[in-house]
């Protein structure tokens, strides 16, 4: 009678014991096949239609560039140039867009300048175009022609600054042929040629 209560205890016993030994095998499994899934995930590199390294995909406001790609300025501009064809222009179209603002600037050396220069009706578009003042930019051989109304002379502000960053006022006659300078121009496109110049800052910079 006690050696019938000891075997069923025993295989009681050994039920429990593969019972838990199954149990124990299936999660090593379990653990081991998750981790390899895993392993290959990341070694997984992302497919061409999740990552673009030389697009440049235009904003609202700027193009956005991936930070592994360095785009030239030539390349930004074609990009911005189809963001207004495609974006702005039918903005503007339908009556939503009501100003276009940009800044300019430009550094170099005065190659020429000119001022009283009296070209009436010079054509920009269909608006005539009334010349007061020329200033020839030059830079590694390359040479960039402004024109400014006397409207525009008014609303640019000239300074000199020394090699300390100091600024002084200045005026447009000071301005000489071989001065290094930089000239900030704000420009609403929309508005009449002859008045379109919002505000502008020249700097000369000393020696």
């Amino acid at each position: 009678m006690e050696d019938g209560k000891n075997n069923i205890l025993n295989k009681i016993l050994l039920f429990v014991f593969i019972g838990l030994f199954l149990i124990i095998v299936g999660e090593l499994i379990y653990f081991y096949l998750l981790n390899n899934r895993s392993i290959k995930t990341a070694a997984t590199p992302p497919s061409s239609s999740t990552i673009n390294k030389n697009k440049i995909i235009p904003s609202l406001i700027t193009p956005v560039i991936s930070s592994s790609f360095v785009p030239t300025k030539k390349e930004i501009l074609s990009s911005f140039l189809s963001f207004v064809d495609k974006k702005l222009i039918p903005d503007a179209e339908k009556g939503m867009l009501q100003s276009f603002l940009i800044t300019l600037e430009y550094q170099g050396e005065i190659n020429e300048i000119k001022k009283e220069i009296k070209v009436s009706n010079l054509a920009l578009g269909n608006t005539p175009y009334s010349q007061a003042a020329l200033l020839s930019l030059k830079k590694n051989n390359y040479i960039v022609k402004l024109s400014f109304t006397e409207s525009d002379l008014k609303k640019i502000k000239l300074f000199t600054v020394n090699q300390s960053g100091g600024k002084k006022p200045t005026n447009f006659e000071d301005l000489q042929p071989g001065d290094q300078i930089s000239i900030n121009l704000l420009i609403d496109w929309f508005k009449n040629p002859n008045d379109n110049l919002v505000s502008g800052t020249l700097n000369k910079y000393l020696d």
